[in-house]
């Protein structure tokens, strides 16, 4: 598979549905503090990441972590 760049859209598909509010809530502050979001297809999946001046600031490793944070309560976007 050739990898090529996904929308957000298509990549909050392939996110469980009890995670999107969080991702979607997690796009837009990031959007917001002036964070590009590349988005590429990978074997697995999506490859997201979230650069801000050409340095990678959020990857999809980076969600995983936020994401157990926010599930148990002791982090909210």
């Amino acid at each position: 598979m050739a990898k090529e760049k996904a929308s957000f859209k298509e990549f909050l598909s392939a996110v469980a549905p009890e995670h999107q509010a969080f991702v979607e809530k997690l796009n837009t502050k990031l959007i917001e503090q002036g964070c590009v979001l590349v988005i590429k297809e990978a074997k697995s999946g999506y490859a997201a990441s979230y650069q801000l001046e050409k340095k990678t600031v959020m990857n999809s490793s980076l969600y995983n972590f936020f994401k157990k944070r926010y599930r148990t309560g002791s982090f909210d976007v």
